[in-house]
């Protein structure tokens, strides 16, 4: 998403307009929450992790740092204003899940009224797993160390159960380091998980525009999740109106190709299901 202090229904509009000529009627806005100004008190210094070498930390603190930089009633101000002008638009918002900290996360955004709440996972302690910056980690740690570590934090978010969906399930393949589907079974207790809690998970088309050049998850984990019964939700993780709806026919055909016809929307944090549109190649 574009910076939070500049967040306002106008742009709002211009995610609408764009996603609208692609065939899609209706989108979901969701922010992160460690961008929240408020967040920071409550996830705390995260990136002081001593499994973690110092300039990993230091980058982390950086970045977060640097980011964390609108109010969480602003954010909701503007997207609201944008459902006041009768724009399809849902409120939603990533949360980026710790552990430690989650408890106090969703107490303070209890009360908004939010439509969708995303789960994801960026860190595992300190280590940001998706940067260009951090991925000597999976050489530190080794290919399958590092995917068991993520896995099991991406596990205890859905166990947790608090959130709706889950996000790019396998996002630290982003910069080319993907689990092959042999070991597939790393992932396993994440699937049981989300079907337990009843989350949905996401298909991301932004992978597709990285070096990895697929969505997320792959269609291997994808398949897992579609045999557990856990719904598919779509997105194009858009950062700027131009990207709004991107790709998303492709991710209906990867949810077709494994079985589903349907996908999961949500409102006023109610999921329902609707039929795959059709829709055509942008």
């Amino acid at each position: 998403m574009p910076e939070p202090v500049n967040f306002t229904a106008d742009l709002v509009e211009q995610y609408v307009e764009v996603a609208a000529g692609r065939g899609i009627g209706e989108i979901a806005i969701t922010e992160h929450v460690y961008r929240c100004k408020e967040a920071l008190p409550v996830l705390g210094n995260f990136w002081e992790d001593p499994t973690i070498p110092a300039n990993i930390a230091a980058y982390t603190a950086g970045f977060v740092q640097a980011e964390c930089n609108f109010r969480l009633d602003n954010y909701v101000g503007a997207v609201t204003a944008a459902k006041d002008r009768g724009l399809p638009v849902k409120m939603g918002l990533e949360v980026d899940f710790f552990p430690e900290s989650i408890e106090g996360v969703m107490d303070l955004i209890d009360g908004y009224p939010f439509d969708v709440l995303v789960g994801s996972v960026h860190w595992v302690g300190g280590w940001a797993v998706d940067s260009t910056e951090t991925q000597s980690e999976f050489d530190r740690r080794g290919l399958l160390t590092a995917y068991e570590q993520y896995a099991d934090v991406l596990r205890q978010m859905a166990e947790v159960g608090t959130m709706d969906v889950i996000g790019h399930a396998d996002v630290p393949k982003r910069y080319g380091r993907a689990l092959p589907a042999e070991n597939g079974e790393i992932f396993q207790p994440v699937v049981e998980a989300a079907a337990r809690s009843g989350m949905a998970v996401e298909i991301n088309t932004k992978g597709l525009k990285k070096p990895i050049a697929e969505a997320y998850p792959s269609e291997w984990l994808l398949s897992r999740f579609h045999g557990a019964g856990v719904p598919v939700t779509l997105s194009s993780d858009a950062h700027i109106p131009s990207e709004a709806g991107w790709g998303i026919h492709r991710a209906v055909e990867l949810a077709r190709s494994v079985g589903y016809s349907t996908h999961r929307r949500f409102d006023a944090r109610t999921g329902y299901d609707v039929a795959l549109p059709e829709l055509k190649e942008d």
